[in-house]
């Protein structure tokens, strides 16, 4: 027969939501220390892109930006203008809008700040020939 009397000995029960191999959790405890708890490095929060799908290439570096409208009376060119003066902050690029009727480059006082979605609004508002960039 054994002498089992001040020698139980229980493994810790496994855990299930452990982060890596080396983590262990506060139900698991190193061996030879009691209680003693474990854990992973914090991410580092400045990585970029960590986790997220890759971007989409990026257009080359817009340094102007044409709006073709029908008239400076129409709509469309108050929508966008509209647009424009919403999205004026940050790194702005200069905008200019194209008068069709009178075939006159109107320079708009402030630029607009570009974005994929500002740019997607544009094309909606306008059409993709009559936004124009360089």
């Amino acid at each position: 027969t054994r002498n089992t009397v001040g020698a139980i000995h229980e493994s810790p029960a496994p855990t299930r939501n452990t982060v890596g191999a080396d983590s262990i959790s506060a139900r698991q405890s190193a061996p030879n220390s009691v209680g003693a708890i474990h854990e992973s490095p914090a991410p580092n929060r400045n990585t970029v892109g960590q986790g997220l799908a890759p971007a989409a290439p990026r257009p080359q570096k817009i340094t102007k930006l044409y709006l073709r409208v029908p008239d400076t009376e129409c709509t469309l060119y108050r929508k966008a203008r509209n647009l424009a003066e919403i999205f004026d902050e940050g790194l702005c690029v200069p905008l200019v809008f194209y008068n069709s009727a009178t075939k006159a480059y109107i320079p708009q006082e402030k630029g607009i700040a570009l974005s994929p979605f500002v740019m997607q609004q544009l094309i909606d508002l306008l059409g993709k020939e009559n936004v124009i960039y360089q």
